[in-house]
């Protein structure tokens, strides 16, 4: 699951997908609406993958592991919201058992469900570790690859000498092979 880019803006209800900088702040697209917006700088705005959930043993989890986890345990579905808080608790705690009950408040249990609802509508959550996986190896070898272009450079230039600045530091000369 990539979270990169999502956002929540306080004030706001729903989710913001960050497209791109604005003059004044941020181009952002609502996740429900599709409508496109300009969020001004002052605005406090949080991205999900930066936001965590506290628990009993010191340790924060992370929202993204959050959501994998109701993922997998509600069978990919979409979550039916409940207003009352005891049974929004409850729900939380089948999913985050040691999550710390006095820190957290229902209305941060509510958000992260209707996040969670918002990321599934839009097929967001779906990213699986094998995805991720095939990602990470594409971007390796990409990477590979320029490093072995920035060799082939490196090699066809030599040096030539090196001399002191003014400043004591060694300065290199390059001197490209004449072949």
């Amino acid at each position: 699951m990539n979270l990169t880019g999502i956002i929540h803006i306080a004030g706001k209800s729903g989710l913001y997908k960050a497209l791109s900088k604005a003059p004044q702040g941020l181009l952002a697209e609502n996740l429900s609406t599709n409508k496109k917006e300009v969020v001004l700088s002052t605005s406090k705005v949080s991205t999900l993958s930066d936001i965590s959930i506290y628990t009993n043993n010191g340790d924060n989890i992370l929202l993204k592991d959050i959501l994998e986890t109701l993922y997998t345990s509600n069978n990919k579905a979409i979550i039916a919201i409940s207003s009352d808080a005891k049974e929004l608790q409850k729900m939380f705690e089948a999913a985050i058992p040691n999550y710390d009950k006095d820190r957290v408040y229902a209305s941060d249990m509510k958000k992260v469900f209707n996040w969670y609802n918002s990321l599934v509508e839009k097929g967001l959550i779906e990213a699986t570790e094998e995805e991720e996986t095939q990602e990470t190896q594409a971007a390796l070898e990409d990477l590979k690859t320029d490093n072995k272009s920035s060799k082939n450079k490196a090699t066809s230039n030599t040096t030539a000498g090196a001399g002191k600045t003014s400043k004591g530091s060694a300065k290199i000369q390059t001197v490209r092979k004449m072949a």
